[in-house]
């Protein structure tokens, strides 16, 4: 079993972090299809697995709440800090 440390609402998101979805995103076209990457940023969605939180949220939100973010959110992140076992982590092609 491992252990990883997940901010709460009141701490501050900052790079070398790690972040993903608590739920997933329709297309924007609706209906059952579900988009792997962002369609302007080209960024990871819809992942079970870690990822860095500089290529999912944007420089605006570094020092700022973890709850301020997901307030603004309709697909809110759960973020991590610290070490992430390699077979959790995205590996983006």
């Amino acid at each position: 079993m491992i252990s990883i440390k997940l901010l709460e609402e009141d701490d501050t998101i900052q790079k070398g972090q790690w972040c993903r979805p608590l739920v997933f995103m329709p297309a924007c076209g609706g209906g059952d299809e579900y988009q792997a990457t962002a369609t302007y940023s080209g960024g990871p969605i819809n992942n079970f697995k870690w990822v860095p939180v500089e290529r999912v949220i944007g420089d605006c939100w570094f020092g700022k709440r973890l709850g301020d973010l997901n307030d603004k959110l309709d697909h809110p992140f759960e973020v991590a800090v610290g070490d992430i076992p390699e077979s959790h982590i995205l590996v983006e092609k």
